[in-house]
């Protein structure tokens, strides 16, 4: 089945991919942030040096096991200047 019926990636799917086929590096902020109520947050962002120039987006805020919605994953994929087609994201 394909895209957009196909089932969405987990996020530790698509974060393995991210990193093993377009060295991206999955980094975690070295301070939390706090939420009005004030619980804690711990904030990951992606990284991937593309014609010598470091590149950032922030990773969605996901359980390893939890999908990906193929909305986020366009968005990712445009902010690390990864071709969409490359997961599948392709509509012709």
């Amino acid at each position: 089945m394909a895209y957009p019926f196909a089932k969405a990636p987990t996020f530790a799917e698509l974060r393995d991919r991210l990193v093993k086929e377009f060295n991206c590096k999955h980094i975690k902020l070295t301070a939390n942030v706090r939420d009005p109520k004030g619980t804690e947050q711990e904030i990951y962002y992606f990284e991937r040096t593309v014609n010598k120039v470091v590149i950032r987006a922030v990773g969605p805020d996901l359980k390893d096991e939890e999908r990906v919605a193929y909305s986020v994953i366009r968005s990712l994929c445009v902010k690390l200047k990864i071709d969409p087609a490359e997961f599948g994201l392709v509509l012709g």
